[in-house]
């Protein structure tokens, strides 16, 4: 496990990279856009043990004070996904750096699958 880290007068202060998931799963809930996030195999594996749902979707590369983070997304259907994902590394970004101080180097956002919604069913009674 790698941890962000800062070295201050009184001591260390680390940021396990599941609480800096869980920041940036929080942080991805803000766009209704976003119908979920997709797991990967660390996530499911994770997922046996406890880990914490707002993690779901997330990977964090944490080393000092630096992070590069990996986001696994499930879109609606019918928007511009370039602009969504746009804003989400911004919105990931500002809630990494206003909640903990630490560099972001990366925030990849990967689109896994893309939600439409149900057809309606047609009946037959006119």
């Amino acid at each position: 496990m790698s941890l962000a880290a800062k070295h201050t007068e009184w001591g260390d202060i680390q940021i396990s990279d599941e609480s800096l998931a869980a920041i940036v799963g929080i942080a991805t809930r803000e766009f209704s856009e976003i119908v979920g996030m997709e797991a990967t195999l660390i996530n499911d594996l994770s997922s046996m043990f406890g880990k914490d749902p707002n993690t779901l979707g997330v990977s964090i590369d944490a080393h000092e004070d630096e992070v590069k983070a990996d986001l696994y997304i499930r879109v609606r259907y019918g928007l511009r996904i370039p602009d969504l994902a746009l804003r989400l590394q911004e919105a990931v970004r500002s809630a990494l750096e206003k909640y903990t101080e630490v560099t972001v180097l990366a925030i990849n956002v990967y689109v896994q699958s893309i939600a439409f919604d149900p057809i309606e069913s047609v009946s037959g009674d006119g």
